[in-house]
């Protein structure tokens, strides 16, 4: 019995054909198909594993090593046959550098009592909308809900009765 499970691989052979079902270019494919891919796919995971453990535990001084995502990161950056999955597993960035940067917009829709704004100004800036932002018009928005309100519901039949909580 462990002879014939070894000859398995640890994928499973149903959640290929599954992915595979998922291209738009797929054509029927053997059940020996789909088993040579669940080899390769688990032989390609244990090199990358195994790749970016060798380097981690070149870089990190601590006798006890735990992969995460940093490392495999660095790992697909520094090696050559893996940069193809740059795009996929991309290097972390800290989220005031980029917003330093203009690379991504930040902006706190209510602030908390905690912040400390030092000015008028400064609040109003904040309040008002980014460029390309429609401008909303809260007396037109509140109206909008009261009328939805009055409306009364109207179900057909196929449909059941909401539960009413009262």
């Amino acid at each position: 019995m462990d002879e014939y499970k070894s000859k398995l691989p640890r994928i499973p052979i149903s959640k290929c054909k599954k992915i595979a079902r998922t291209d738009p270019e797929y054509i029927l494919t053997s059940q020996a198909a789909f088993a040579a891919t669940a080899f390769t796919t688990e032989l390609f995971i244990q090199m990358l594993a195994e790749e970016t453990c060798s380097l981690a535990q070149i870089h990190k001084q601590t006798k006890t090593l735990r992969l995460n995502y940093e490392d495999l990161s660095t790992a697909i950056r520094n090696l050559d046959k893996f940069q193809f999955l740059s795009d996929v597993v991309p290097q972390t960035e800290n989220l005031a550098s980029l917003v330093r940067e203009n690379k991504v917009r930040y902006t706190i829709v209510n602030p908390s009592p905690e912040i400390d704004i030092e000015s008028e100004d400064e609040v109003d800036e904040a309040n008002e909308p980014e460029v390309g932002e429609p401008e909303v018009d809260e007396a037109e928005v509140e109206a909008e809900v009261e009328a939805e309100a009055a409306e009364p519901e109207t179900h057909t039949l196929d449909e059941p009765r909401p539960e009413s909580s009262s």
